[in-house]
């Protein structure tokens, strides 16, 4: 039972308790008078004792349909209540976890990213290390220079380098680039 239908129970009890107490007291005080009344006023009296009995039991119907419907009410404004808490917590729970799974997203795009361009920058360092190697130590023993590369090898290393205009270049703007870059 929630605190609200124990307020209701509460209300409700206490208005039939009062109108018990009203009744009592009427009935008590009507009998006194009706005891020491002659006959045609004690009819009289009798006549006015039912209309004020009907009148307490209209009355009380009254008082418990107010107290049926208090509770209804209550039991609505509960339920509103409930719902508005759900729903809340549900919008909440929905923006929280788009918020997660849109950070995941940032953070994995980020991280490839951050591989691609790894990947790249070690493919270029290789390159390089290739190039330095070719350059100090040629295969024949005499000091290897860029003019004795194929224009095929230097516009790969061109390509390397990304070397803008590079395939409209003849062998000697290729090495010229090439030593610039």
């Amino acid at each position: 039972m929630t605190l609200t239908d124990q307020n209701t129970n509460d209300f409700r009890s206490e208005v039939e308790r009062r109108l018990d107490e009203f009744e009592s007291t009427i009935t008590q005080r009507l009998d006194d008078l009706e005891r020491r009344l002659p006959p045609i006023p004690r009819k009289v009296v009798t006549l006015g004792r039912a209309g004020a009995d009907r009148i307490g039991a209209t009355t009380g119907d009254i008082a418990r349909d107010v107290g049926r419907q208090l509770s209804r009410v209550t039991t609505v404004a509960g339920h509103a209540v409930n719902t508005s808490v759900g729903q809340t917590r549900s919008a909440f729970d929905r923006t929280a976890k788009a918020a997660r799974d849109n950070t995941n997203e940032a953070v994995g795009q980020a991280r490839a990213q951050t591989s691609r361009s790894g990947r790249a920058a070690e493919r270029g360092a290789v390159a390089l290390l290739d190039d330095a190697a070719r350059a100090v130590e040629p295969s024949d023993g005499s000091p290897a220079a860029l003019d004795e590369w194929t224009k095929a090898e230097l516009y790969d290393r061109a390509q390397e380098l990304d070397i803008p205009g590079r395939s409209t270049m003849d062998k000697r703007e290729l090495i010229d680039a090439i030593h610039s870059s």
